[in-house]
Parts: C-alpha cells; structure tokens; sequence
C-alpha cells in the first residue's frame, strides 16, 4: 500500500514531503517541474494537494481523486493516514454481501474521502486540503484514469505522445551483429475517411511485422480536424511491442 509506505518515509525522515502518483500518470515534458512549482505555490498550512474529480460525481466520497497526492508531511497529514490506515480493515467497510464489486468497497479512493470528510465535520483540526488547478495540471501531466486495462493506458499514452516504448539496443551493442531496428511512419491524407485511416493502419502493422519495425502512431482526423488515436481505434487491438508515440 503505498499511503503506509509514505507514512513510513516520512516517519524515518526520509523526506519531508511526499508526492505520489498512479501508475497511469504520465507527466508531460517539464511536468514534473511543473507540479513542484505548483506544490510550492500552495497556501502556507496545507496538508494535502489531490486532484479534482471533474464534474460532480454521482458515487458518494468520488470527489477527489488521489490518483496524484501531495503529502506535506505535517504532522495532521502524519496521523489522518495512520487514522485511515489503523481502521483500513474495519468491518463498516466490509462489503455486504452481492456488494463485492461496488465502486465504494472495491476502491481505496472513496475510503480516502470518507475519511477526509468525518475528520472536516468533526472540526478538530481536520487537515487542509487543497486541489490542483485544473488547466495547470492537465498541462503537467496525463491522468489515463477512465481506461480499463493498463495495455490500454499505455497505447493511449504513446499515440498522445507522453509515455514511449522501451528503447531497443543499438546495432553496436547487439551480439552478433545485426541491423538496427527500424521506424516505421505513415501520414494519411488529411481527407481520408475512418474506414480509409484504419485499413492503412492494418496495413502498416502488417509491413511493421514483416520488416521487424516499430510503427509511429499516425495522427487521426475525422472531417479534417484532428482526434485521439484511442476515440477511432481500439487500443487493446493495437501490440504493444510494435508501436511508439509518433
């Protein structure tokens, strides 16, 4: 669990603050810098920085998203995650029976904001928790939050061009000698209809396989204007190990 495992960081001294993020969190270039900017820019007192949930949610405790956290290390942020830990196993959060699969219960985000809330209204130096501003966030980073499977995240990740595939060994390194691996990449034409962008992509992973390349994710237009890759294609059709952000 990772909240243990900042607690216990910060117990032993090993930081004084403490940023965690899903593993579907995939900063931009300078984004990480960018969120320590906004880290530092928090009101004095802060407890903890989470993100916003968009819109109203309509599952209780949904709010707040704790897929990127900022601990501050005080010592009310110190013993709000002892408290939600300590009680973590509690029988009032058992799921009752047929609830097994319940958003609330199969879920350690909701538990979080339960938590968070009962300590607000009880009013006895409940911790301060801000959220990050919106637009700069979503400049920072991509939050790959609403896909299912991690297949899936990263695909979408690499055709948005924020996470890459794994670099391969150059010519020089490989034994025996063999030719370094290729890229190849494709541009539709700007007119060309979905059903036209997803036959050429058919046939680009097709010469992909038969030349040991790596595809670069084309751009997708729909009525000329430009689209995410994942809104056309099925991102869980796509090998991973043949394609990389364009």
């Amino acid at each position: 669990e990772r909240f243990a495992l900042a607690l216990q960081a910060l117990r032993a001294g090993l930081a004084t603050s403490i940023l965690l993020h899903d593993a579907d969190v995939f900063f931009r270039r300078g984004g990480l810098l960018a969120m320590a900017q906004q880290i530092a820019s928090l009101p004095a007192g802060t407890d903890f920085a989470v993100s916003d949930n968009g819109p109203r949610r309509n599952e209780t405790f949904d709010d707040l998203n704790w897929g990127i956290a900022w601990i501050s290390g005080s010592s009310t942020s110190r013993r709000f995650l002892e408290c939600v830990l300590a009680e973590w196993d509690h029988p009032s959060f058992a799921p009752p029976r047929g609830f097994e699969r319940h958003f609330y219960f199969a879920r350690s985000q909701p538990r979080l904001n339960h938590v968070l809330e009962a300590a607000i209204s009880a009013g006895r130096g409940p911790p301060a928790v801000c959220t990050f501003p919106r637009h700069k966030q979503d400049a920072a980073m991509r939050h790959m939050t609403n896909l299912r499977t991690a297949h899936a995240k990263l695909i979408c990740a690499r055709a948005e061009g924020v996470s890459h595939a794994p670099r391969r060994p150059s010519a020089a390194t490989l034994w025996p000698p063999r030719a370094s691996a290729c890229t190849l990449a494709y541009a539709p034409p700007e007119n060309a209809t979905i059903s036209e962008q997803k036959h050429a992509f058919r046939a680009a992973l097709a010469v992909r396989a038969e030349r040991g390349c790596i595809l670069a994710l084309p751009t997708v237009r729909y009525q000329g204007r430009l689209v995410p890759f994942c809104k056309v294609f099925d991102p869980t059709a796509v090998p991973l190990g043949s394609v990389d952000s364009p």
